[in-house]
């Protein structure tokens, strides 16, 4: 859906690594290329497309003797919260199967997707599953499947009732931030 709007899949890819990495990620145009496995010319085109309306900064390490070129989010760019909760959301309607796809692994007492998904980039995760029963090795593949999907390293939590419920009652920073983050429920049989 997000490439026939963006009508680039080089700069679709572009777009997710760079509105969802740190504020001080810096990344140069051979990286980009290898990490994103995308032809040279195409990165260099669409970096230049990004750079033009604003949304990219180019810095340079003068230090090497190649002058490098790095590019970063300009972080005063006027559509950075828009486009960040646009791709985000994006993601989690494509991502909707797979989600349904982890509930059948188990026995799912709590599951909340926060963090990437609801562009709260200060949550301590993604995912958070809770659950006795749970088939980690197929999550693992599961979750793989949504990293290459959105480019990104996903972060998820898997832990039983009896560790929830002990981190809840001992006020456990970690659950305390998850559970106070911009979150989506998706399962909640916990009474959360």
């Amino acid at each position: 859906m997000l490439e026939k709007l963006f009508s680039s899949g080089a700069r679709l890819k572009l777009l997710k690594l760079f509105l969802f990495s740190g504020p001080d990620d810096c990344f140069y145009i051979r990286q980009l290329a290898r990490e994103l496995d995308l032809q040279l010319n195409s990165v260099r085109r669409e970096l230049a497309n990004l750079e033009e309306i604003g949304l990219l900064e180019v810095k340079t390490d003068h230090q090497q003797k190649l002058d490098k070129k790095f590019y970063q989010v300009n972080q005063n760019f006027y559509l950075l919260a828009e486009l960040r909760a646009l791709l985000a959301k994006a993601e989690i309607g494509q991502e909707s199967k797979l989600l349904n796809d982890i509930q059948k692994l188990g026995a799912i007492e709590l599951l909340i997707i926060t963090g990437f998904f609801t562009n709260d980039l200060s949550a301590p995760t993604d995912i958070l599953i809770i659950s006795d029963h749970f088939n980690k090795t197929k999550l693992n593949d599961l979750i793989k499947k949504i990293e290459q999907g959105t480019g990104r390293n996903i972060r998820y939590t898997l832990m039983d009732k009896a560790e929830f419920e002990y981190r809840q009652n001992m006020a456990d920073i970690f659950l305390h931030q998850i559970l106070n983050s911009q979150k989506e429920i998706i399962i909640n049989k916990l009474g959360i």
